[in-house]
């Protein structure tokens, strides 16, 4: 990567993310190697506190990626497979199935179930104390799915691509994590995944407290959010990561350590529908392909906390930026950065 590059990416980041305001850490891995590890912009406004490499943000959805890892290990070990009822490690659930078929494992992992989301259905005062078992007893009370599981998936060529996207799925994919291992899914990731890697500032914390070396969270207009909105779920969020911790993470993902090569190339792998449609998700990770080149990525946004991560897989090159402020879009702007780098 030449010098005039890098130039330019850190002269894109320091315009969006000025001195003044919010702020983003960013990190930029070519092949195993971190080219780019730095904060810009603020992490708490009032007080002048900059953004580092070991800001501590909140993940949101780009947690996926870690519950389907979590998935991975029991899939590894033969204690799972994707094919596998949802009904039999979550037997509450065991009415709600297609005409021709329960609903699988695989049916959460690609977003292909039919369940409702429930961050959409649910009020704001609803949020409160809405735990994982409350999710299933609520799913319970829907009684009707949306769809026929395995008939609509995530598919960019459609119109309505992400119409099936759906954190109940990982929220259960997390309770399936739980029931294998009969322990709290926080304590899993801590025990089986994060001190494994030494990821010492990353953590499952569904409460959302105040801890310490925190990004603060602004809205669109700059505004802090005083109070943002508490959701107790685990699976589909509420990690909490830096990114000099993510590029432990960046490194398992390239080269494991907890898993096999092979077992790793699934994540990469998008599901498919009964009628043999491919999709375009894989484990907890959006797939699009260029002549030449593929690409993994996900989004993650919640009160404040606006995350990109992409993988350009034959490329080598990773970026992943997270910020505090919804003044921008971090997808976005990481689009703007593979311009630079990739000449796409």
């Amino acid at each position: 990567m030449d010098t005039y590059r890098l130039v330019a990416v850190q002269r894109l980041l320091s315009n969006h993310y000025p001195s003044t305001g919010p702020g983003a850490a960013f990190l930029l891995v070519e092949r195993g190697r971190p080219l780019m590890l730095a904060g810009f912009g603020l992490a708490d406004v009032p007080a002048l506190v900059p953004v580092t490499p070991c800001t501590l943000f909140d993940l949101a959805s780009v947690s996926k990626q870690i519950t389907t890892y979590a998935i991975l290990l029991f899939v590894e070990q033969q204690r799972l497979q994707l094919s596998d009822p949802v009904c039999q490690y979550i037997p509450e659930l065991a009415e709600l199935h297609g005409e021709g078929r329960p609903l699988r494992v695989s049916d959460l992992v690609f977003h292909s179930s039919g369940l409702p989301d429930y961050t959409t259905e649910l009020s704001a005062d609803e949020y409160v104390n809405f735990t994982n078992a409350r999710l299933i007893d609520w799913l319970i009370e829907q009684r009707e799915l949306d769809f026929a599981p395995g008939t609509r998936g995530i598919c960019h060529r459609d119109e309505d691509e992400d119409s099936t996207y759906c954190n109940t799925n990982y929220a259960l994919l997390a309770t399936i994590v739980e029931r294998l291992a009969g322990v709290g899914f926080a304590f899993f990731l801590k025990t089986r995944l994060f001190d494994p890697l030494g990821m010492n500032d990353t953590f499952c914390d569904p409460w959302q407290h105040d801890h310490s070396g925190q990004a603060r969270r602004y809205d669109q207009r700059g505004q802090l959010i005083s109070q943002p909105r508490v959701i107790p779920v685990v699976g589909d969020g509420n990690v909490y990561s830096t990114v000099a911790d993510l590029y432990l993470w960046d490194q398992e993902l390239t080269r494991p350590t907890l898993v096999s090569p092979e077992s790793l190339a699934r994540l990469w792998q998008a599901g498919q529908l009964d009628d043999g449609t491919v999709g375009d998700y894989g484990w907890g990770w959006y797939l699009k392909s260029y002549p030449g080149r593929r690409v993994a990525w996900h989004s993650g946004s919640w009160d404040g906390a606006n995350n990109c991560y992409s993988r350009w897989l034959d490329d080598g090159l990773h970026l992943i930026l997270l910020s505090n402020t919804h003044q921008q879009s971090a997808t976005k702007i990481v689009g703007e950065i593979e311009e630079i780098l990739l000449d796409r």
